[in-house]
């Protein structure tokens, strides 16, 4: 979210029922028609809250065409890959089939689920018992991943003795100086704050070990859906007409994404309805059990509909920017059409990029509310709490890029010796590769899960900040007074 420019009027925390563009500092900076929209969205997200109360004991199913849609395209993309006539036998074909078998691909991304499952656990505990380690070691996650991939570009320009991977690798390492230069000025302020806010996390999971049942689902949901995919991946490339082919595996890499998107975000929500029960005080004596139900029946098509739209308008804003830029150099024409038609998408694609995202799935947990509705109230208790300043001094992402470093490279290792000790080089390849994908996946339900707390103890302290005031009191005051120093500063 965009931090706007604040007014030394804007009070700490707006009520309910007293919105108005001159007290909320997140609609100061925006055009007038623009922030009286936002009004009216947020005065309306306000009524929504108080008609459903969390964590309500009936809920019913949101988003059933997306949820549905998602059925349909797994089916059927899986199953045209596994029925689709074989072509006829070659020397080449039964080499890689060899390497592709379902056996083998089983037991590699059994192993890399085991190795990313031991990492998860490891990244959990440290979080626990060193949250500020934890924060540091956050900070620099992305400037080591990209030195990490400078390295595999030298290492394979030098195996293979050729020139261009290894310039590619000086050019990633040099990005990487960089990158460790800038995070060292702007964002070591950033680490005793997110410190701070991974100890309430930590005090939460020591009270509810059934977060560690969490990030076990959510790795043994990441195993299930890769082998899955990989299966009817190495169906369409070994076994396929090459007309299908093409058109088989690019469908199988798409669904594999959407679906990778889709268990994230599941995880995601486990973990928010486990802090948000915690928050609220509701006792429940399946608290893992009772989230996962959430998520995987009712809030199931919620999940779908916001990885699939997030990542839908994030492409489509892309390619109208593109098609922005070429149309102003090509014709008048193209250029009126994008200046107005393009211009008012990108412009609403700003707009929805600050609630369509994983703060938004907060509530789908918490009062299990539809995708858009959940966007739109998540907006509005952020933007009447001011919580937005808050959010630009966290390393959240930066967390679950941690674990997803770590789980990656454990899985992919187990998953590559294991390869290689039953299929040789070719075969350690292919296991490395699908142990990094499932440690992926494993490192949004480890340290992700964290940030999933951290987020939902947020959004809940926007709401109400009674139960914080009374179970963290120096973290409540901790807030406000960042808040007080941007809003006053």
């Amino acid at each position: 979210m965009q931090v706007p420019f604040a007014s030394h009027d804007c009070p700490l925390r707006v009520a309910p029922h007293a919105q108005d563009v001159r007290n909320l500092a997140a609609l100061q900076s925006l055009p007038e028609v623009l922030a009286e929209r936002k009004l009216e969205s947020i005065r309306n997200s306000w009524s929504i809250m108080e008609e459903r109360e969390p964590f309500p004991t009936r809920r019913a199913w949101q988003d059933l065409s997306c949820l549905l849609l998602f059925g349909v395209a797994t089916c059927g993309i899986l199953l045209t890959s596994c029925l689709c006539p074989s072509k006829p036998p070659t020397a080449n074909s039964h080499q890689g089939s060899e390497v592709l078998q379902p056996y083998l691909l089983f037991a590699v991304a059994s192993a890399g689920a085991v190795g990313s499952l031991a990492a998860a656990f490891v990244c959990t505990l440290l979080a626990r018992k060193a949250p500020k380690c934890v924060a540091w070691a956050a900070l620099f996650s992305r400037p080591a991943l990209t030195t990490l991939l400078a390295f595999v570009f030298v290492f394979g320009a030098a195996s293979q003795g050729r020139a261009a991977p290894g310039v590619a690798g000086v050019l990633l390492a040099a990005f990487g100086i960089w990158q460790l230069v800038v995070t060292c000025r702007e964002q070591t302020r950033s680490v005793s704050f997110t410190a701070k806010l991974t100890e309430v996390t930590s005090d939460v999971i020591k009270c509810r070990p059934c977060f560690y049942s969490a990030v076990a689902v959510g790795v043994f949901l990441g195993f299930l859906w890769t082998t899955i995919c990989m299966l009817a991946l190495a169906r369409a490339f070994v076994e396929v007409h090459e007309v299908t082919k093409c058109i088989l595996v690019s469908s199988v890499i798409l669904l594999f994404a959407w679906g990778s998107l889709v268990v994230t975000n599941l995880c995601h929500m486990v973990h928010c309805g486990i802090f948000g029960l915690w928050y609220h005080g509701k006792d429940c004596p399946r608290t893992m059990l009772s989230s996962l139900r959430v998520a995987a029946t009712t809030s199931l098509g919620s999940v779908c509909f916001g990885s699939l739209l997030v990542w839908f308008l994030q492409g489509l804003a892309v390619v109208a920017q593109c098609v922005q830029r070429i149309g102003h150099k090509q014709s008048k024409g193209l250029a009126f059409i994008s200046s107005t038609v393009l211009g008012r998408f990108i412009v609403c694609m700003d707009d929805a990029s600050d609630c369509f995202n994983d703060w938004a799935l907060i509530q789908c947990a918490v009062r299990g509310t539809s995708f858009l509705e959940s966007a739109a109230a998540t907006y509005s208790v952020i933007a009447c709490a001011n919580v937005q300043y808050i959010m630009e001094d966290l390393l959240l992402s930066s967390l679950a890029l941690l674990s997803g470093i770590v789980c990656s490279l454990a899985g992919g290792f187990v998953a590559a010796s294991t390869g290689w000790a039953l299929g040789g080089a070719s075969a350690a390849l292919v296991g490395g590769s699908i142990g990094v994908m499932i440690g992926m996946i494993a490192g949004a339900a480890a340290l992700g899960g964290v940030s999933s707390g951290i987020m939902t103890v947020l959004v809940c302290w926007a709401e109400d900040p009674l139960p914080l005031i009374e179970s963290h009191p120096d973290v409540h005051l901790e807030l406000e007074s960042k808040i007080l120093g941007r809003l006053r500063g």
